[in-house]
């Protein structure tokens, strides 16, 4: 079987040239698309995709300013910052980058709730204007395997880890399609039900727990977990006819459509002239 490999960096630099006419047309009628990522003590990883969302914003001309916070500041100091960004008006998206330290855990939900809909960027609250950049990113890749694989809508798309904040919203944004959606999660209901799946995603955040075993010939596998990935790649591969890497393949283009949905926040705010 020729496995196609999805490489989400190629897709997510294809898709940013046009992105970058956008944000030109915004600066050239005074309106430069910002945003700012709060930061709260140290995390390796958390630095890295930093790294990786200001090199994408240079790239498509977006502005990120990161806000850095040590770990012991206190939920009403960064709820007080947010509401200051949410009044500014050269501040058009909004994100705190996640995990947060354990003694704010209990508080995420305030926090991230103190960010205006217009501005979550981020897609983290339930009324969001704006669908999760990693939504965005799974659903353009469930598009391109079904023109690569010549896929249907009537296709049956298992979602593990569907009880989590992204397992919740890829099978809500599903839900408005044909395909037939069904959710699994780690230690409730039947994991057998993952070989069913033409389209299986994985959002748990466990390294390798999807194995060979557990998928179909011709599988498309749409892997969710960060760093080291859901599945078992080296095993998974050999039945796939679509998979996506980790690092790679989502991480990209979830880094794109954030970018994408900053500037469309700044495009909602240039209100006067649609043209961009």
């Amino acid at each position: 079987m020729n496995t196609i490999i999805f490489d989400g960096k190629k897709h997510a630099l294809q898709r940013e040239g046009a992105l970058r006419e956008k944000t030109e047309c915004l600066r050239s009628k005074k309106t430069s698309p910002k945003l700012v990522s709060i930061l709260i003590g140290q995390d390796s990883d958390s630095e890295r995709y930093l790294s990786l969302k200001q090199k994408a914003g240079e790239r498509t001309g977006v502005t990120i300013e990161i806000k850095r916070f040590s770990e012991n500041i206190s939920e009403k100091e960064v709820i007080e910052f947010i509401k200051k960004m949410n009044i500014n008006t050269e501040i058009h998206g909004i994100m705190v980058q996640l995990p947060i330290p354990e003694q704010l855990a209990s508080k995420q939900k305030e926090i991230l709730e103190t960010i205006v809909s217009e501005k979550d960027v981020d897609g983290m609250r339930e009324d969001s204007l704006y669908l999760a950049p990693v939504v965005k990113a799974v659903m353009s890749v469930i598009a391109d395997a079904g023109k690569c694989l010549s896929l249907t809508q009537r296709e049956k798309i298992v979602v593990v880890g569907a009880k989590g904040f992204v397992g919740r919203r890829i099978i809500k944004a599903l839900e408005t399609t044909d395909y037939e959606v069904e959710g699994v999660d780690l230690g409730v209901g039947n994991m057998e039900i993952t070989k069913d799946a033409k389209i299986l995603i994985s959002a748990t955040g466990k390294p390798n727990l999807i194995k060979a075993a557990m998928v179909k010939e011709g599988v498309v596998a749409i892997d969710i977990g960060a760093s080291k990935g859901d599945m078992d790649f080296d095993g998974v591969v050999k039945k796939a006819a679509y998979i996506t890497p980790v690092p790679g393949g989502i991480g990209p283009m979830t880094i794109f459509h954030l970018m994408e949905n900053i500037v469309n926040a700044a495009v909602a705010v240039e209100k006067k002239d649609k043209s961009c």
